[in-house]
């Protein structure tokens, strides 16, 4: 079985300094712990979760590497590659 858990995230233009990168976590971290989060996430049957850019870093490409592998045990291979 294969399962993908569809990431939520948001982005920031390359070469962004790092105290805005922190500045920015700090703030989503807070309203993604928030109880109001929480419960709004509950009335559509969604988990919130919070990663840091250096965990979804991780996260993305441990995700893309077994995807690849899936792909790739199934003969696929991704377009214009």
């Amino acid at each position: 079985m294969v399962v993908l858990i569809r990431p939520w995230a948001f982005a920031t233009p390359e070469g962004t300094p790092r105290p805005v990168i922190a500045k920015l976590q700090d703030a989503i971290k807070r309203t993604v712990e928030s109880q109001a989060f929480i419960d709004a996430g509950k009335a559509i049957r969604f988990t919130p979760a919070y990663l840091g850019a250096d965990e979804f870093d991780r996260l993305i490409a441990n995700d893309d590497a077994k995807l690849a592998q899936v792909m790739a045990n199934l003969g696929l291979r991704a377009i214009g590659r």
